[in-house]
């Protein structure tokens, strides 16, 4: 076997590995799932987790900063391709209602174990926290060029605000008048 097909078959056992615990800490929350949980899913065993992963700590920073970027991509692409904010704004609050109807449970295990109750790791936390405000704060500026804090705030707190509304309340939200009015709020103008 050549080092290239070696290296091939590893990126993929690594990219396996961080699908299935992407998947599992989504439905279940992070704590609730264990690096055997993981393994036994993935088809590995538990001590080739660790040849890939130092912990399942660091298997989590991976797979959100990853997320995170993957995200910050698409809504800048979106952004150029479409070149109307209000249509890029309701791609992107159309994207937080699919996740929160499939993952509420977990995003909201989820960001309380980063955010808002106590963390093991304070600083992945603060990290995932501003990587999060760095893409709201990229894509808005795609938007209209410049961008503050009340606006990373603004689109922060709406997308929290959709996640509970569809997964907590059950209501539908209206993502065309909604992003009109976060386009608003934005001092946008319609171009």
């Amino acid at each position: 076997m050549t080092d290239q097909s070696v290296e091939k078959r590893r990126e993929m056992k690594r990219e396996k590995i961080k699908s299935v615990a992407q998947k599992l800490f989504l439905q279940k929350g992070f704590d609730n799932v264990s690096v055997e949980e993981i393994t036994k899913q993935a088809g590995i065993s538990k001590g080739s987790f660790y040849t890939y992963f130092k912990s399942k700590d660091e298997l989590l920073k991976e797979i959100a900063l990853g997320s995170i970027d993957a995200l910050k991509d698409e809504l800048i692409k979106n952004a150029k391709k479409l070149k109307d904010p209000v249509r890029s704004i309701k791609t992107f609050l159309e994207t937080n209602v699919h996740l929160s109807e499939m993952y509420i449970s977990g995003i909201l295990v989820t960001l309380r174990e980063l955010n808002f109750i106590q963390i093991k790791d304070d600083k992945l936390s603060a990290l995932i926290n501003e990587k999060i405000k760095d893409t709201l704060r990229d894509f808005i500026k795609s938007l209209k060029g410049s961008c503050s804090e009340e606006d990373v705030l603004l689109l922060w707190s709406v997308m929290l605000s959709v996640w509970i509304q569809i997964g907590i309340e059950k209501k539908e939200v209206n993502t065309s008048k909604l992003a009109l009015t976060i386009w608003n709020g934005l001092g946008g103008e319609r171009k």
